[in-house]
């Protein structure tokens, strides 16, 4: 007797049952999507756009920050982190970082204008994120400056693939840098002139493509009016249609009215006249008649011209039919004839690197630009005046010699801030800020390990006169703005991601301890 056959069992050893048990409850509620709300509560709030609340409560529910304020009601079963004496902030971003960068794409080189940043990450070096961490950064913009076209700039959450995407951006801003090759003063003529000149190509494609559009719609109204103008012909000649003369009868047609004898070529040839005799004899005649009947030569008999219906006025070379004499005559031109259809317009060739700078000409992608000197700044100016880019500009201290024309300008300026207190462009930033400048601070990606100085950068912009909460600013809110991200990161307010710093002393002092980090609402460092 054949035995049942029994389901099978997964076999688990004991040791990852146990495991299991043990660690995969906490697991789930650490990382897993119902994990409880964190309250953190007791500390001093900085909200990253220039409020501050004491003893403030700051509500973390799944990956989002779900309420900011004071003295709000702690939710059931949650996990309750006490911060009071403590500083509260937005997680810190880093607009200019080479952090999970390949060593190769941080070399000086060509670049491109179809590069990507995006394409040439580590998202896995949980090294490098860590350290970051440690610095309080949880978001990233990362460019690769290498010699005039660096291509788009990636915007980054700093998280262990655990689901979701990391980028926040694949294609940000478009990054371009001049003075790169700073042994070579003549090559920054030479950077400028190429940048104008691929941004003049770049103008013609679009014009191109935009006369494309305008011929392709026409084309298209005149298909429709071609279909609707046929469609009305035809039911028109539907309507007026006449019948088909009949065919020509009588004797010597060869038609249904001769007596049964056909024309030469057989029944419904057209007759067309014979040669004229003007000498006639009996024999003649005879043979005339003879031949006329054994084979319907079509010999005159008459000695004198026949009308063109007469079968004896034809010849034996005759062979147009009825069918042709009952054809219609051809039109004259401007009359009915046959419209001809509508041409349809060339299509332009699709070119990346046009394609690249389009976006930066229509104003869909801002353009950063990276300046070497002020001499840059003032090139950049000039060529603003022909083409009015949506632009930010990266560098040191030259842009407070022309804050008065960036600030009226509206050019954001990403300040590479010296840490070294006895530095000439320490006060920089103030500098910029008091002129009107929308000022962000950067640590210029000088390694990958930098961006964890990031606070510092700050520290220094304070010590040179910038007010502590614009230092916040210009690493939190303003830096999240410019990187087209700000509807998601860059402060504590409710909706945003759930990311959190909290610190033992200001975050811009010497004493500040980055004690907790969270992402996305998970605790990613605890000391």
């Amino acid at each position: 007797m054949k035995k049942e056959a029994r389901p099978r069992r997964l076999l688990v050893p004991f040791g990852t049952a146990v495991a299991l048990a043990t660690f995969g409850s906490p697991l789930l509620a650490q990382f897993g999507p119902n994990r409880p709300p964190t309250v953190i509560r007791g500390g001093t709030v900085h909200v990253g756009n220039g409020d501050v609340l004491a003893n403030g409560t700051v509500i973390l529910r799944g990956r989002e920050i779900e309420a900011v304020g004071v003295d709000l009601p702690v939710p059931e079963g949650a996990n309750v982190v006490d911060a009071t004496g403590k500083h509260v902030y937005p997680g810190l971003i880093d607009v200019e970082s080479t952090l999970l960068l390949d060593p190769e794409s941080r070399a000086i080189g060509e670049g491109s204008l179809t590069s990507r940043v995006a394409d040439a990450l580590d998202l896995f070096d949980s090294d490098a994120m860590s350290a970051a961490w440690g610095g309080g950064v949880t978001t990233v913009g990362v460019v690769s400056r290498r010699a005039l076209f660096d291509g788009a700039r990636a915007v980054v959450k700093l998280k262990r693939a655990r689901g979701g995407d990391v980028f926040l951006r694949e294609e940000g801003d478009f990054a371009v840098t001049f003075g790169g090759n700073v042994g070579r003063p003549s090559m920054r003529l030479r950077e400028w002139k190429t940048f104008g000149e691929q941004l003049a190509a770049t103008q013609k494609y679009i014009e191109a493509w935009d006369e494309y559009a305008e011929k392709l719609e026409e084309y298209k109204k005149e298909l429709e009016k071609s279909a609707k103008e046929g469609t009305k012909l035809s039911a028109d000649k539907k309507d007026e249609a006449a019948p088909k003369p009949e065919a020509p009868s009588g004797p010597g047609a060869g038609g249904p009215g001769d007596g049964g004898r056909r024309g030469p070529g057989g029944e419904g040839r057209r007759p067309r006249p014979g040669r004229v005799h003007t000498h006639d004899t009996p024999f003649l005649n005879w043979l005339r008649d003879t031949l006329g009947w054994m084979c319907d030569c079509g010999l005159p008999s008459d000695g004198g011209r026949r009308e063109a219906h007469d079968h004896h006025a034809l010849t034996l070379t005759d062979g147009v039919s009825y069918a042709e004499l009952l054809e219609e005559p051809a039109k004259p031109e401007g009359g009915d004839a046959k419209k001809e259809e509508p041409k349809k317009p060339g299509r332009p060739n699709r070119e990346e690197p046009r394609e690249a700078l389009r976006k930066v000409l229509e104003g869909k992608a801002g353009v950063n630009v990276y300046y070497g000197g002020a001499a840059d700044l003032q090139n950049l100016l000039d060529l603003l005046a022909t083409y009015p880019l949506k632009v930010s500009v990266t560098g040191g201290g030259e842009a407070a010699d022309l804050a008065d024309q960036l600030a009226a300008r509206s050019i954001t300026v990403v300040v590479v801030q010296p840490h070294d207190l006895g530095s000439d462009d320490l006060d920089a930033a103030a500098t910029l800020a008091d002129a009107g400048v929308t000022v962000v601070l950067t640590t210029a990606g000088r390694s990958p390990e930098a961006t964890r100085h990031l606070s510092l950068s700050a520290a220094a912009a304070v010590a040179g006169g910038l007010p502590s909460e614009e230092a916040l600013a210009a690493i939190t809110s303003r830096a999240a703005t410019l990187l087209g991200v700000g509807d998601k990161v860059g402060s504590l307010e409710a909706g945003k991601h759930a990311d959190v710093v909290i610190s033992r002393g200001e975050l811009f002092s010497s004493s500040a301890v980055i004690e907790r980090v969270f992402v996305e609402g998970a605790s990613v460092l605890q000391r």
